[in-house]
């Protein structure tokens, strides 16, 4: 969930507690993607302005990368492949492959 105060909040399934938040640059309007990657589950999600991964159980921030788009916004789910390459989408620009 994404509001201006806090840019990404992750509930307990069960009790509907807030278990972490990471607070960003401003929300995408995508969806996440979770991987493991060297046996830590990652959450990978856009913010307005970046691409990045939070730790899926403790979201602490793992990695961060710019990622701007003629827009003011990202509006696209990351595409993580089984073999772990992550494609990322820009409107009118080439995908990235990582």
């Amino acid at each position: 969930m994404a509001t201006k105060a806090e840019r990404l909040t992750a509930f307990d399934a069960a009790t509907g507690d807030e278990k972490w938040r990471w607070n960003g640059d401003g929300p995408a309007y995508g969806s996440p993607v979770v991987g493991v990657f060297e046996q830590i589950p990652h959450l990978i999600t856009f913010s307005q302005n970046s691409v990045f991964a939070v730790h899926a159980k403790t979201g602490q921030l793992l990695w961060l990368m710019p990622y701007k788009t003629s827009y003011e916004q990202n509006s696209v789910t990351p595409l993580l492949l089984a073999n772990g390459t992550l494609i990322l989408f820009r409107h009118r620009l080439p995908a990235s492959r990582l």
